[in-house]
């Protein structure tokens, strides 16, 4: 009973923060072998973190040119089907009896040839 006697019943929450944050730091100060295998392997660890970095980078750069050469080839293909309906409606417009209706619907007083055209030759 007397063991009891002796333990606190409750212990308050900064009490007990301080003695793991005490308890953490005292612990790392007596780990020297970890500050002397970082001082052993300090290119190492350079090393591998430059690559880290390196293939973030280029992984980001990657993923931007592949989005941008999507949008450039959606782009193109929607000017090649502008290209093929604006030829096809010009080849509309230059037959003969569509200008012909043009030019009745304008109003001008223009008729056709009755002659054939002739080759002016140099």
């Amino acid at each position: 009973m007397n063991f009891f006697k002796k333990t606190k019943e409750f212990v308050s929450d900064q009490e007990e923060i301080g003695d793991v944050v005490a308890t953490s730091i005292k612990d790392a100060m007596e780990r020297t072998d970890i500050i002397e295998k970082f001082g052993k392997n300090w290119r190492i660890i350079l090393l591998v973190s430059t690559m880290v970095i390196t293939s973030i980078f280029l992984d980001y750069r990657t993923q931007n040119l592949s989005r941008n050469r999507i949008a450039l080839e959606k782009r193109v293909r929607d000017l090649r089907f502008e290209s093929i309906n604006t030829a096809a409606k010009l080849m509309f417009i230059r037959k003969e009896s569509e200008v012909l209706k043009k030019v009745k619907a304008v109003g001008l007083k223009l008729e056709e040839s009755k002659e054939a055209p002739i080759k002016i030759y140099k």
